[in-house]
């Protein structure tokens, strides 16, 4: 899940999804592409704020939840 309070510009959703799309088949820790995720959308798109959350079901039925924030007070992301 991703949202944001965008400024100037949004994200269009045909490149989103193109771009989510390419973590399909990528071996990486679930919190670093959750923050990578947060990364590359604060960059675009320099909103007042912004949370990704990653759901993730693997195999063996455990579920895993990542959630991590940005705002522009602070600056950083927050896990």
């Amino acid at each position: 899940t991703i949202e944001y309070e965008p400024r100037r510009q949004c994200l269009e959703l045909k490149a989103l999804k193109h771009y989510l799309l390419a973590y399909r088949n990528l071996g990486i820790f679930y919190e670093n592409a959750v923050n990578r995720i947060l990364r590359d959308i604060v960059a675009a798109t320099k909103p007042v704020w912004c949370t990704v959350r990653g759901e993730f079901t693997p195999r063996g039925g455990l579920t895993t939840t990542v959630e991590a924030r940005w705002t522009r007070r602070a600056r950083k992301a927050v896990i």
